[in-house]
């Protein structure tokens, strides 16, 4: 696959003519290799590494999409586990910056998710957990809607001063779920 075509597919870019002038711009190595051509080849197994935003992003080409977004097959989501921690380490992990902040909890749009997983062993209290598991219907849509109502956040804020407290507290949902945006 194309290179400009493989940053499009992977949601880096909104457009392949940007992902384009991006790589002509010789702002982006493959396995460490500057490239200037937008149509030079990825294959599986390489790494690129270019810098997008404050961020220079290394990433490992797992496999190539047959189509553009997230894999149909899972997508990380936040659970009721994150209510009232929101301890945000998961958000400096992120590539494509797909974290959505509420008063209480933070949300992933699962439509900007490319389920690399980077985010899952970042979470103390192992909230984000992938659609495929059985019982999480609703927390996909959950995720979806207030991703579309929360501001986007790139990086870490201060977690709860009392986090700790609340990290192994079972219906959190029911106590203390609140749909309010947060406040950054």
């Amino acid at each position: 696959m194309r290179l400009d075509k493989w940053l499009w597919h992977a949601r880096f870019f909104k457009s392949r003519t940007l992902a384009a002038r991006y790589v002509e711009k010789s702002r982006c190595r493959i396995d460490g290799r500057v490239v200037a051509k937008p149509h030079a080849t990825v294959l599986p197994g390489m790494v690129l590494t270019f810098a997008l935003g404050p961020r220079v992003r290394v990433v490992r080409i797992v496999a190539l999409g047959e189509r553009r977004g997230p894999a149909t097959e899972a997508q990380a989501l936040y659970t009721e586990a994150c209510i009232k921690c929101k301890y945000m380490d998961c958000v400096e992990v992120c590539p494509v910056d797909c974290f959505y902040e509420g008063e209480n909890m933070l949300v992933i749009n699962p439509d900007e998710c490319i389920d690399c997983g980077v985010c899952e062993p970042e979470c103390p209290p192992n909230a984000i957990l992938p659609d495929t598991e059985k019982g999480l219907e609703q927390w996909l849509e959950l995720n979806r809607s207030l991703s579309g109502d929360w501001p986007n956040i790139t990086r870490k804020g201060e977690a709860p001063a009392d986090a700790d407290n609340f990290k192994d507290e079972k219906d959190k949902f029911k106590k203390y779920f609140s749909k309010e945006p947060g406040k950054r």
